[in-house]
């Protein structure tokens, strides 16, 4: 065998194991989502945390619940109050919000 096809096959055997590692790690991550996900649905006080800090605005959710899709986990929030830019301002009020994400959104034609 010469060294450069000796190359490529150790180049092909680095490739095919880099595409294996990478499809277990997303299973992995997908897995981990779906178990975190009933519990990120028991304690909504960590996404009004987590909004309120994006957002730069008090968060405040009645309830929450958590389904898991086909495309991704999806958070639906009843009760969501946002608050407005300063006290004067109105506020934000949605009696019923949903927060989906889709996992596979890169690999859809759409």
């Amino acid at each position: 065998m010469t060294p450069f096809r000796r190359r490529l096959r150790k180049l092909r055997f680095f490739l095919q194991a880099f595409f294996v590692t990478l499809v277990i790690s997303a299973a992995v991550l997908v897995a981990f989502a779906q178990l975190a996900l009933p519990w990120l649905a028991d304690n909504p006080q960590r996404i009004e945390h987590w909004l309120s800090d994006r957002l730069g605005r008090p968060v405040s959710i009645g309830h929450v619940s958590g389904t898991w899709t086909q495309s991704g986990p999806r958070l639906i929030f009843d009760d969501l109050r946002i608050a407005g830019p300063s006290s004067t301002a109105g506020g934000l009020e949605l009696p019923r919000s949903e927060l989906a994400l889709n996992f596979y959104a890169a690999f859809q034609h759409n």
